[in-house]
């Protein structure tokens, strides 16, 4: 009988840790896409060009393959949050990160320490000119004792698009600015 008291307050302690990750109520793309008139050369000088000027350092520049893909980004004050009824409270923000409340303390847990992600920027030729694909990846988003670092992350945390979506504000920009 001790052994199995002893055994439930375990089980009951360890599921009680950990955080709950509420469920975006609208629906966001993982990836944006523009078109554009320009040729594909077009595109990746007017995009490394633009990166230079912001100051955003690239990690992967891959011609080739048609790759960009950016170091680590700080969005320190570019995140919001949905209402109620999944419209969101600053939608000039350029990430909506999800609720998380602390399953131990019973706490929201609402704004990160930091947030930082990478853009992965893929070019393409389609008839008539490029596409642009855009997609905001993780790199370390810290809520304090909750971090989401993909290479260190456990299976629950995998899916990191439950964390935070692009509002596409951020991809909006840099097309109009390079397309």
């Amino acid at each position: 009988m001790k052994i199995l008291s002893a055994a439930l307050i375990s089980v009951l302690l360890l599921s009680s840790c950990g955080y709950e990750i509420y469920p975006f109520k609208s629906e966001y793309p993982t990836y944006y896409e523009f078109n554009s008139d320009k040729s594909c050369d077009e595109l990746w000088d007017a995009a490394l060009t633009y990166f230079g000027a912001k100051k955003i350092y690239c990690q992967v520049i891959d011609r080739s393959n048609g790759i960009i893909e950016t170091r680590w980004i700080e969005f320190k004050h570019s995140f919001t949050f949905e209402k109620n009824d999944g419209g969101l409270y600053k939608p000039y923000k350029y990430i909506v990160l999800a609720r998380i409340r602390s399953r131990a303390k019973g706490y929201p847990v609402d704004k990160p320490f930091r947030l930082l992600l990478r853009l992965q920027m893929k070019i393409s030729e389609v008839p008539n000119g490029s596409r642009i694909s855009m997609e905001l990846l993780p790199y370390y988003i810290n809520y304090g004792n909750f971090i989401l670092r993909p290479e260190y992350t456990s299976d629950l945390q995998k899916d990191y698009h439950s964390i935070y979506r692009s509002t596409g504000v951020f991809e909006k920009e840099i097309f109009n600015q390079i397309k």
